[in-house]
């Protein structure tokens, strides 16, 4: 959003009084809008480091990561503008983690210790009204959460939402800016735990009948070596086997070729415009209203569907950064939710969200994708959500583990 970001003005306040007290700081910007997909190449590379810090320098895609996670490590202060977005924190600041929480470049994959020591970090977070810190800012407990795993200890964060107005986040960015310095007595907060719901099974028909519409969102770039898509795959099957008539929307091949339309600063406008009503394409110019249809189009698609499965690997403890641009252009006033007693428009449907990690995390405390995606889910009106968790995709027991989730799939489906 540029001079229009409120984040944008905190970070800039914060670096200028920065300077002011240390005139030989230099800066590097990362406008994460530019950061380039991560890639099924760039999971080998991810996969590759578990060998050793520069086993993955044989990937050719690999050069941009390595080189941004260079940058990353040498700086001594980390500055994040980081809007609130549908709870959470833009696709674009998600993918910038996808890119540098690396095994033995930012955590020990021995110990899972964090390896990134020393920094303070300076987070500006903005919202449109939600209490940045409160309860329904997830956004910000995953950013402590992730800086907490690459080893940040003391993170600072000046907030503008709720009661907190633009002057004064400008002001406190303004007066930490002046000694900013590390100080080692600082601890992150722990992420909340959440208790996990187990899939129930249905009886067979209360999901599916003939004619059903079903739309299968599928973010893993890893193909038929994806556990999520795996178990999404036979669920879907099943499905349409039971008369059922599916959709398929692929995020990671869209991301991998640039078919993935990003949430630019056009859609933001539009998407403040639309708080007045459902139609503002003829508010907008023929650029942005162009961009709409796009954003608009995502949304009849989930409209029309009368039952939603998501096939998501957890990446760096959150959805992959594809699925959560997806979820910013349909989470949208007089579409998704009313704007005015900002409840979901989309209740009646059903969800089935199927998460696979290659370690024992999910439905843990360091699993923050499930409870981000039932608070988004439920933000629009999808309450009936089913999770199916595929833990330990990596080890000996993987395809045990990939059968167990098919079966708890199908009989969540009463498909069995």
């Amino acid at each position: 959003m540029g001079e229009q970001s409120t984040t944008n003005k905190i970070c800039r306040a914060f670096c200028e009084k920065y300077k002011e007290s240390h005139t030989d700081a230099s800066f590097e910007v990362v406008d994460c809008s530019e950061i380039p997909p991560f890639t099924a190449a760039r999971v080998q590379g991810k996969f590759a480091l578990y060998g050793g810090a520069d086993a993955a320098d044989g990937i050719a895609e690999w050069a941009f990561s390595k080189d941004l996670i260079a940058k990353f490590l040498a700086c001594d202060v980390l500055v994040i503008g980081a809007p609130m977005w549908n709870f959470g924190i833009p696709a674009s600041l998600k993918l910038f983690f996808d890119h540098v929480v690396q095994p033995n470049k930012t955590f020990d994959p021995a110990t899972f210790a964090g390896l990134v020591k020393g920094k303070p970090c300076f987070i500006a977070r903005a919202s449109g009204g939600v209490e940045v810190g409160g309860p329904m800012d997830t956004g910000l407990v995953y950013l402590n959460h992730v800086l907490g795993f690459m080893g940040f200890s003391h993170v600072d964060v000046v907030g503008v939402g709720g009661a907190a107005t633009v002057e004064k986040g400008v002001a406190d960015a303004t007066a930490l800016g002046s000694a900013f310095a590390f100080d080692e007595a600082r601890t992150v907060a722990p992420a909340p735990a959440w208790e996990p719901e187990a899939p129930a099974p249905r009886d067979a028909g209360s999901v599916i009948s003939e004619g059903s519409k079903v739309l299968y969102v599928s973010s893993s770039p890893m193909g038929e070596m994806s556990a999520s898509s795996a178990v999404c795959d036979a669920l879907v099957a099943a499905m349409t086997a039971a008369g059922a008539a599916v959709d398929r929307l692929d995020l990671a091949a869209l991301s991998a070729t640039g078919d993935l339309a990003p949430y630019t600063a056009k859609r933001v406008a539009a998407k403040f415009a639309s708080f007045g009503g459902k139609d503002v394409a003829d508010k907008l110019d023929a650029d942005a209203a162009a961009e709409w249809a796009v954003t608009t189009g995502l949304i009849a698609q989930l409209e029309a569907a009368d039952i939603l499965v998501l096939g998501v690997p957890l990446w760096n403890f959150g959805l992959p950064y594809h699925l959560k641009a997806w979820l910013d252009h349909v989470i949208q006033p007089h579409h998704t939710f009313n704007p005015e007693t900002y409840g979901g428009l989309l209740s009646g449907k059903k969800a089935f969200v199927v998460l696979a990690a290659g370690g024992p995390t999910l439905n843990t405390p360091m699993d923050r994708a499930t409870p981000y995606a039932k608070q988004a889910l439920g933000f629009i009106g999808v309450s009936d959500v089913t999770f199916v968790h595929v833990n330990g995709t990596a080890g000996p027991g993987a395809a045990d583990a990939k059968a167990t989730a098919v079966k708890a799939a199908l009989a969540s489906a009463g498909l069995e």
